[in-house]
């Protein structure tokens, strides 16, 4: 690791398909001073995802964040309790950005895979509330910002989540150290 790096702040994007070419925006977005690196898993349910993702975040200091994309496989196979399990446990062990997975707009909202994202989406709200190093970004985007097919983003949509992520990103990289008041 050269000295440019260890100085740098890192972010370490980690998830399915939707994570594909996000780190390249993002590192774009965040300039020189950030190193940011890329996992895709694609087709990956969230144990695979925070297990694949252990490895990285044992290199990461305690100021750097991992962003964690994933979710849409486990709500499309009904498997959002175990998600959440994954997700809980690996909060613990680093600064959190959880992306909440898009909805497909390809079906039609009642859609059981729509229901059951929107579900994974609040059940990870309401569990990462506790957290003081989580942070929940939305990803609530129209049908414009998807491929043709609705499943995946397009670069539209990639582009205005990198942005959204760089903000979510720099909260973490300036957060005030508040002082004790002597009385």
């Amino acid at each position: 690791m050269n000295s440019s790096t260890r100085n740098s702040q890192n972010i370490v994007t980690i998830g399915d398909r939707h994570v594909r070419n996000c780190a390249t925006k993002l590192q774009h977005n965040l300039g020189a001073n950030y190193e940011v690196s890329n996992i895709i898993i694609p087709g990956a349910k969230m144990d695979a995802t925070v297990n694949t993702a252990r490895d990285p975040i044992k290199k990461l200091r305690s100021e750097d964040v991992v962003v964690v994309w994933g979710g849409a496989n486990d709500a499309s196979k009904n498997n959002t309790k175990v998600a959440l399990k994954h997700v809980c446990n690996f909060v613990k062990k680093a600064n959190i950005v959880i992306m909440k997975s898009p909805y497909r707009p390809d079906f039609i909202p009642s859609y059981f895979v729509n229901s059951e994202v929107i579900n994974l989406d609040r059940q990870f709200e309401k569990k990462m509330k506790i957290y003081n190093n989580v942070k929940m970004l939305e990803i609530d985007l129209n049908r414009k910002y998807f491929t043709k097919y609705g499943q995946l983003l397009n670069l539209s949509g990639k582009e205005l989540i990198s942005v959204k992520l760089t903000m979510v990103t720099k909260e973490f990289f300036n957060k005030k150290q508040l002082s004790p008041i002597c009385l």
